[in-house]
Order: structure tokens, then sequence, then C-alpha cells
């Protein structure tokens, strides 16, 4: 199956912004029917490629977050297991997913605003591609901000993603306290509440 094409940065340019999301009716429309679409292209993938894709049950909140290792764009590894002790926001994104695009201002900037000790953020794209291009398509968005790779989704197979964006919040133990599935409005100060909360759980 062919790579899908990024979405040029200005094609969505007057649409997503760090400070406002401004979308248009064909963007509203890309955004609304993207869950059918992707569902469709999943069960296309799962039926047709099942020997390269993983069609796992999705992770549900309340259990543990499958374990992994990744590399960053720039090939340096992390692995879910060190990151034990802090809140992790895990993000399936694609350069393909206009809803993707949409969120990610709002995105990068909250977990700026986070404590780093307590919080991070593994922003992982999916797209079957090559790091490089992923590096100059953030570059001409101006984002950054550290990015890891999952090529062709293998690790989101893992956890059932089976609508891009999708967000998992894990408390300190690694288990799933929030599943976010499709893009989620970060400027909603109910989130930095969230996890805040988690936070101050860490502490006591």
């Amino acid at each position: 199956m062919g790579m899908l094409p990024m979405v040029s940065p200005d094609s969505l340019r007057n649409k997503a912004s760090p400070n406002k999301v401004g979308i248009s009716a064909g963007s509203d429309f890309l955004i609304r029917e993207w869950p059918v679409i992707f569902k469709m292209k999943r069960i296309v993938l799962c039926s047709v490629l099942s020997i390269f894709v993983s069609c796992s049950s999705p992770v549900q909140v309340g259990q543990e977050a499958p374990a992994f290792a990744l590399d960053d764009l720039q090939g340096k590894p992390i692995t879910l297991s060190e990151l034990r002790g802090k809140v992790v926001l895990l993000h399936f994104w694609a350069t393909w997913c206009p809803p993707c695009l949409v969120e990610l201002p709002q995105l990068f900037k909250f977990s700026k605003g986070l404590d780093q000790n307590h919080f991070k953020l593994l922003a992982i794209s999916v797209d079957d591609t090559s790091p490089e291009k992923i590096r100059k398509f953030l570059g001409s968005w101006g984002y950054d901000v550290p990015v890891y790779h999952d090529p062709g989704g293998k690790l989101a197979g893992r956890y059932g993603t089976y609508r891009y964006p999708e967000t998992y919040i894990l408390d300190h133990q690694g288990v799933v306290q929030k599943k976010i599935i499709g893009a989620a409005d970060w400027n909603d100060s109910t989130w930095a509440q969230f996890l805040l909360k988690m936070a101050s759980d860490l502490t006591k």
C-alpha cells in the first residue's frame, strides 16, 4: 500500500495556529468524516495485510500500556519503561492526517507548559517515510519538539489505535488513566487540571 501524502503546511496554515484554530467548511468535513475514512482503511489493512499490521484489541483505561522501544527522529532510542515515575502523554499522529495537524499546535504548546520532571510527551509519528522527511515537515511548520517514529504504525496497531490522532495518558506506573480518540482541545483547562491532579498523586 502506497504512502499517503503529507498535508502541506500551506493548506492548513490558516486553519491551525498555536493561538487559535480556525477550520473551513472543507476541513470541517474532513475532520468529521475522517473516523469513517480511517476505519475503512484499517479494515482493509487488517483483512488484506494482516501479516504486516497488528489488529490488536484496543488498550483500555485501567490496563497497563504495552511496553515498547522507539527512536526519535535523530535516532536516539527511548523505552516506555525508562519513563516510569512520570505521567506520559502517548500521542499517535501522522502528517497525512488533517485532524492531527489541527491538534498539534495546541498539544505542543500545552506540553511546553508542563513540568518536565513529572511529565513526558511522546509524540509518535506513524508515517511510513524517512525520519528526515518528517523532520523537514515539522520544520516547515516551525516546530522544534522531540518526535518519535513508528514507521507504518506498528506500535499503534499493538495499542489497537484505529483513529488518528489518538492519545493515551499514562500514570507513573504505566497504567492508562485516560484515552482520547480523535483531536482534543488542549486549550481547555480541564486537561491541565487532570494532569496536575495526577502529578500531585506522585508526591503522596
